[in-house]
């Protein structure tokens, strides 16, 4: 096989390669640098709600109030549906806390310990 390549055609094709290899470059740091923005986004979210868990379970909070949604916008599929299952379970539970202390404490009391949804 002889190849008679002038120049030209060989600029042409390492052109080709160039822009080719270019756009798959800015393609792939796009990727990376978005992957780690919302990395970020969801170390900030977690920070912050393991911040008030942490305090709910060293001494618990009934009227406290957590932003569920901030933490919700940064997880996605599977994940999101067992964190919307753990939400029910941790609203039935502090509703469970509210009941009981209700009823250990006397009525006049219970104002304090209303849960805010």
């Amino acid at each position: 096989m002889n190849f008679n390549l002038s120049g030209y055609t060989i600029a042409l094709i390492a052109g080709g390669f160039g822009i080719i290899g270019a756009l798959l470059g800015n393609w792939a740091s796009h990727r990376f640098s978005d992957h780690r923005d919302r990395r970020k986004e969801f170390n900030e979210a977690a920070d912050a709600l393991a911040r008030i868990l942490t305090k709910e379970k060293v001494r618990p909070i009934p009227s406290a109030h957590i932003d569920f949604f901030s933490f919700q916008r940064v997880i996605e599929g599977r994940k999101l549906r067992n964190f919307n299952r753990a939400i029910e379970l941790y609203e039935k539970a502090k509703k469970e806390q509210e009941t009981n202390l209700c009823h250990d404490y006397d009525r006049s009391r219970c104002e304090n310990f209303r849960v805010v949804s």
